[in-house]
């Protein structure tokens, strides 16, 4: 009963995520989404794919899956190591629908902005 735990913990989308963020910076997580989104372009999502970590690399990679773990705030949509680079710019296409520009989820404070802000009041 034991073992099936830890076995069950194990497998679940929280275990995948690091311990500690991924300190990165804006230009860092640009570079990276820029690499994920070329190689998912050039690539057809039916045929046989390496996780993202293979195919941008784990740094590259590892700040995507961080600023997808960031937005979805915990949600069953996170991002795991195992994510081709389509599911992860799906998962944050999903959660960042209401950012404005290229390229998803770039925070006020450093650039970027929200497609569909409040209307202000009178």
């Amino acid at each position: 009963m034991r073992i099936a735990l830890i076995l069950i913990l194990l497998a679940s989308p929280a275990a995948a995520a690091p311990e500690h963020p991924v300190r990165h910076t804006t230009a860092e997580y640009l570079a990276a989404y820029g690499m994920a989104r070329d190689y998912a372009r050039a690539h057809s999502p039916l045929a046989p794919q390496p996780t993202c970590r293979r195919a941008i690399g784990r740094r590259a990679s590892m700040i995507v899956e961080q600023r997808c773990r960031d937005v979805a705030a915990g949600t069953r949509t996170n991002c795991t190591t195992t994510d081709w680079c389509v599911a992860m710019l799906d998962n944050l296409a999903r959660h960042c629908a209401f950012w404005r520009g290229d390229v998803l989820c770039v925070y006020d404070e450093d650039g970027g902005a929200i497609r569909n802000p409040a209307p202000k009041s009178p």
